[in-house]
């Protein structure tokens, strides 16, 4: 009777290692596939294909530059300038500009960020010469026109050129804050005087406010302006004083932050009144803000 039980348990064990796989979970060949809802309206079980990857464009990137700002150059030998260094402040442009005789000038105007229309004062032997009008305009992302209407003030040849530059960085030169108002004193030859300077500046140029003295005493506006640029490492301005519709004296300003809120000063005069023998003057100073 043992024997037959024994032998029945076998037959019940070998039964279920059939419907069984080698690992003991019940083999995929004899159980029901499920249909997933809504994949077949049939019902039947499909396989679920790989998701297909969508190609990802490449990130696009824009222009360097989108803008007039920056340092420009080309060869222009019969153009407008062959350098420029532009930068933007607000509604304000200013640039610094190599004109192909080796000269150079700041101007400064309105500007829209792709074109800017600016001003300035072109001197030749300390005396102002020409008044030119510029007007920069991108014409795309690393070209950029440059149109010079020159006029001139005592005696010249008017003159309209015109030249494309190409963009050599965006990187606009730095330069120490000089921005601000600044009280001072000018040393001359005999005394000192009272001085002011009011500076606003955009990237490496300024404009400068100049208030000189009169009877030891700074008069409600500037007798002089005019723009500047880094030179030798010292802020430039070049400026003249005028006296009945005439120029009086050519003042070259050059100064040197000699802390972050002093400075000091040397000033060259050339006399250009008519029979003004007086030789050039050179004086000294400081100021702090």
């Amino acid at each position: 009777m043992q024997k037959k039980w024994l032998f029945a348990g076998l037959l019940v064990l070998l039964a279920l290692m059939t419907a069984c796989g080698p690992s003991g979970k019940p083999s995929s060949a004899n159980t029901i596939p499920t249909a997933t809802p809504g994949a077949n309206p049939g019902g039947a079980a499909t396989a679920t294909p790989a998701p297909t990857a969508t190609p990802v464009p490449p990130t696009q990137v824009p222009p360097a530059n989108a803008g007039i700002a920056g340092v420009w150059a080309g060869s222009a030998p019969n153009g407008a300038a062959t350098h420029a260094i532009i930068a933007e402040c607000g509604g304000s442009a200013f640039a610094a500009l190599t004109l192909p005789d080796g000269s150079s000038e700041v101007a400064q105007g309105p500007g829209s960020h792709t074109s800017a229309t600016l001003s300035g004062i072109a001197y030749q032997n300390h005396a102002p010469a020409y008044k030119d009008a510029w007007t920069v305009s991108l014409q795309s992302s690393n070209v950029l026109q440059v149109m010079l209407n020159r006029q001139p003030i005592a005696k010249g040849t008017a003159a309209k050129l015109s030249n494309t530059l190409a963009l050599s960085t965006t990187a606009i030169p730095g330069a120490p804050d000089f921005s601000g108002t600044w009280n001072g004193t000018q040393n001359t030859q005999t005394d000192q005087i009272p001085i002011r300077f009011v500076i606003s500046q955009c990237g490496p140029m300024i404009n400068a406010a100049i208030y000189l003295s009169q009877n030891d005493q700074l008069p409600s506006s500037p007798q002089e302006t005019g723009l500047g640029t880094m030179v030798n490492g010292q802020m430039t301005v070049e400026t003249t004083f005028s006296v009945s519709a005439g120029y009086f004296f050519y003042d070259r300003w050059s100064m040197t932050l000699a802390g972050s809120n002093h400075m000091t000063f040397t000033d060259f005069t050339h006399y250009l009144d008519p029979g003004d023998t007086t030789p050039d003057t050179p004086t000294t100073g400081s100021a702090d803000r």
